[in-house]
């Protein structure tokens, strides 16, 4: 009888430790992804931004929704006009799992942009989540959210 339990409870312990594994490398992927998204951001690279988006993408931008990933891109490209290059830092991030193949990434930031002289154009702090679902091996980006700080 020991050993039939001792059995059950290895069993569960492993169970357990693999799903935890799992677990982790899912949000290691996800980070992966996300960071890829800011990488793309940083060289102002649109395309890149939503290169893991599908049509169906959604975003909310500062109370504004975009119902698909064609209306993202058309404001995005209002408001990158002249934007050379930004800087972007997370000073904090989450990645929180709902599912195996579904997450949500949180994030407080802060962005700078400049144009090809290097001259400073806009700045400011704003919180980011996005929903990330997984589709044939690849994570992409569902939705996104963003808010900036009330002006004073």
């Amino acid at each position: 009888m020991k050993i039939r339990n001792l059995v059950s409870a290895l069993v569960i312990a492993l169970t357990l430790g693999n799903t935890a594994a799992m677990a982790n490398d899912a949000e290691t992927e996800v980070l992966k992804t996300v960071h890829g998204m800011w990488d793309q951001a940083r060289a102002a690279n649109l395309d890149g931004m939503f290169a893991g988006a599908p049509s169906e993408h959604t975003y909310v931008m500062g109370g504004i929704p975009l119902w698909s990933k064609q209306e993202t891109l058309e404001l995005y490209q209002v408001a990158f006009d002249g934007v050379a290059r930004q800087d972007i830092q997370a000073s904090r991030e989450k990645v929180t799992m709902l599912a195996d193949d579904v997450a949500v990434y949180m994030a407080d930031m802060s962005y700078a942009q400049f144009d090809a002289n290097g001259n400073k154009l806009e700045q400011g702090p704003y919180a980011i989540t996005v929903i990330l679902k997984k589709r044939d091996g690849q994570w992409l980006n569902m939705h996104t959210h963003q808010s900036f700080p009330a002006q004073q």
